[in-house]
């Protein structure tokens, strides 16, 4: 059985670009999806039918408590760039412990950050170098999430 047959809703923590683009795909294949951000508001981008959630990510208990039944969990979370540093880590950490907990899958929608721009592909790929201080936030949260996976 795929992700997409499965009983349970996907949910979506984010509701930008990435997060409506995701939310437009999994609706047209027929999958229920619901979307958290902070404020509550539907962005214009999102599709009608995915029930928006208003939630503090950066509370562990309240995304346990938002994720459970969830079949699929997407991690499309992006605070602010002058935050990433500081916020990201707890919230990718929140999102992968809530996941595991419903014994959902998990999707990170994920950039380059933590990849060194003078790298090559392959050396990145091997080294994952991070320079920049979001790379850095991106770079141990990529680690920490390689650890939980191996240990469920």
């Amino acid at each position: 059985m795929s992700a997409l047959q499965t009983s349970g809703f996907h949910l979506i923590f984010g509701t930008g670009p990435a997060a409506c683009w995701a939310a437009h795909h999994l609706c047209a294949k027929g999958v229920a999806v619901k979307a958290v951000n902070r404020s509550g508001k539907r962005p214009q981008l999102m599709p009608q039918q995915v029930r928006i959630i208003q939630a503090d990510v950066s509370d562990l208990e309240q995304t346990i408590q938002i994720t459970r039944g969830a079949s699929v969990v997407y991690q499309a979370l992006g605070p602010a760039y002058s935050q990433w540093a500081q916020l990201f880590p707890r919230l990718q950490a929140h999102t992968i412990e809530a996941a595991a907990r419903a014994g959902a899958h998990y999707v990170a929608l994920e950039n380059l950050y933590m990849l060194d721009a003078r790298a090559t592909i392959t050396e990145q790929t091997q080294q994952a170098l991070a320079r920049s201080k979001a790379g850095c936030a991106h770079k141990c949260t990529a680690i920490s999430w390689r650890i939980t996976s191996e240990a469920i």
